[in-house]
């Protein structure tokens, strides 16, 4: 039994961790889609752009650090 569980863990770990590469690619490219209709809206090319996709991959590391403390386990490193 506690073979099974844990080779549920790492099932679920595996696909979560599979998440990884699409949030390091989505939130850059919705960012600077993002970007990119301010520019269009304020007339000011490049830096909607420019500054949507730094904003995409800040939140992608955010995102990717809160992913990789889930698979390992909860609280590590929660306070830094």
């Amino acid at each position: 039994m506690n073979l099974s569980t844990q080779s549920g863990k790492q099932e679920v770990s595996s696909i979560v961790a599979v998440s990884i590469p699409m949030v390091m690619l989505a939130a850059p490219g919705i960012g600077g889609y993002l970007g990119y209709l301010a520019d269009r809206r304020w007339g000011c090319p490049p830096w909607g752009v420019s500054v949507g996709v730094v904003f995409g991959l800040v939140a992608a590391v955010i995102r990717t650090r809160a992913i990789l403390r889930q698979i390992s386990g909860g609280s590590a490193g929660k306070g830094a």
